[in-house]
């Protein structure tokens, strides 16, 4: 069944890429913007792979892991019973069964990038000076810092994926939900306008439905000629 899902999920996962064309016309019409956020992104790429940092980011990444595993349960009604963390590694474990959402939570959810954004609306409130660019440069570079420790954490053997409904589903969900919330997130720094994200979405669900129908209508046809070769 599981199986089954993840296949039925794949054809949006090209959806949403063939839709990742508005982006770069929201970025070629707003290059300032743009430059600030993509230097961010190149910036917590280079340090990354700076092996003098390398154990505060895991710290740092940890952190964010288990504290989301922690919150999408509190919101699903479970109770934590213990929370470890350190430089290496680290688990929450909790009294009731993990559903999928808490075991795949940390590698969608952009958790930084929600802190640093509600650090600056209540930073906007106190503070008179312009500090949208920081803003930016941040959401950047916390989006990257996302982005790459996700896709090293799916290379490793987790058990979030055994309680999310196995490797393969639980990679295609993650793969999925990660290009449409950073769809949404360069969006709103960029264009500012919700009217785009609501377009891409259509955009993306209207791509869907054409790969479905073009999938079906292959089978139908390869099913033609193979009744007419049994003939």
């Amino acid at each position: 069944m599981t199986t089954i899902l993840a296949i039925l999920i794949m054809p949006m996962i090209f959806a949403v890429v063939i839709s990742y064309s508005q982006l770069s016309i929201l970025i070629k019409y707003n290059l300032k913007t743009s430059l600030f956020f993509f230097s961010g992104f190149v910036a917590y790429f280079l340090i990354h792979f700076n092996k003098s940092t390398s154990r505060f980011i895991n710290y740092i990444y940890v952190f964010s892991h288990e504290i989301t595993h922690t919150i999408f349960a509190i919101f699903s009604g479970n109770r934590v019973k213990k929370i470890k963390i350190s430089s290496r590694n680290g688990y929450v474990s909790f009294e009731g069964k993990t559903n999928i959402v808490t075991a795949i939570s940390p590698y969608i959810f952009p958790f930084y990038n929600i802190i640093t954004a509600i650090i600056y609306l209540i930073a906007r409130k106190y503070y008179s000076g312009d500090i949208s660019n920081i803003f930016i440069l941040a959401q950047g570079f916390f989006l990257s810092f996302h982005i790459i420790n996700t896709i090293d954490a799916i290379s490793l053997n987790q058990k979030d994926f055994k309680e999310g409904g196995g490797r393969f589903l639980s990679t295609v969900i993650i793969i999925l939900f990660n290009l449409i919330f950073t769809a949404i997130i360069i969006n709103m720094i960029v264009s500012k306008n919700n009217e785009m994200i609501y377009s891409f979405i259509k955009s993306c669900l209207n791509y869907y439905v054409m790969i479905i129908k073009n999938i079906f209508y292959r089978i139908a046809i390869l099913f033609a000629k193979i009744k007419n070769i049994m003939l």
